[in-house]
């Protein structure tokens, strides 16, 4: 989709990789003969980031709507079907569950709220298509654009421990599978300066160091 502006990074995860590298992750749907498509079954779990205008708090995403999307992007284009995939449920809902996941950090007294309107713009548009071709294995947060949240020093401590809550429920959810590859995508390229290498890093070593033995 040409109105979206995804990178997806990581760092440290090998001898050929060093800190100013960039890995892009992509994946896609059935077409054609091709029921299943292994280019997005390689990455099963996406993060997204978005920008939340005006907000001062994290907001977790449970929903992806597929209909009504009505504004255009920075390169003027909106589907002229005003829908994210034809004939696909109205909406979808992630694997995880975000309400819980907030009431956990908002015991812990951090600005982290839950959210069933994802606002039908890119990041709506992005986490509907990775709900549907996942299966509802992704995660949508909004970052805010103001309050203390809003600097790169407070906020990337918080996604790290945001994501790694996400990975622990979604290992309970897949309990007999392996676990999964973690992909970042950043929906607004005003997020593109915060150093998300780190967080990236933090979550797959998480990863690796819980992998199990054997699988069922």
């Amino acid at each position: 989709m040409k109105s979206l502006n995804c990178r997806y990074r990581r760092r440290n995860l090998g001898s050929a990789m060093n800190k100013s590298e960039t890995v892009v992750v992509t994946g896609f749907g059935p077409f054609r003969q091709f029921l299943t498509n292994t280019s997005w079954e390689a990455a099963k779990f996406a993060v997204h980031l978005g920008l939340a205008r005006g907000s001062s708090v994290v907001i977790l995403e449970q929903t992806g709507k597929n209909t009504g999307y009505r504004d255009r992007d920075v390169c003027g284009y909106c589907p002229e079907t005003r829908c994210c995939v034809e004939g696909g449920a109205q909406k979808l809902e992630s694997v995880i569950n975000m309400r819980a996941v907030s009431k956990h950090f908002r015991q812990a007294g951090m600005n982290v709220v839950y959210s069933r309107d994802a606002g039908r713009y890119l990041c709506d548009f992005a986490y509907y298509c990775s709900l549907y071709h996942g299966q509802g294995r992704a995660a949508l947060i909004h970052v805010p654009t103001s309050g203390t949240l809003a600097s790169a020093d407070r906020l990337v401590p918080l996604l790290q421990a945001l994501i790694q809550k996400i990975l622990e429920q979604l290992e309970e959810h897949s309990k007999t599978r392996d676990p999964p590859f973690v992909s970042m995508s950043l929906c607004m390229n005003s997020l593109a300066s915060l150093h998300l290498g780190n967080l990236l890093e933090i979550s797959i070593k998480s990863l690796q160091q819980r992998r199990p033995s054997t699988v069922a």
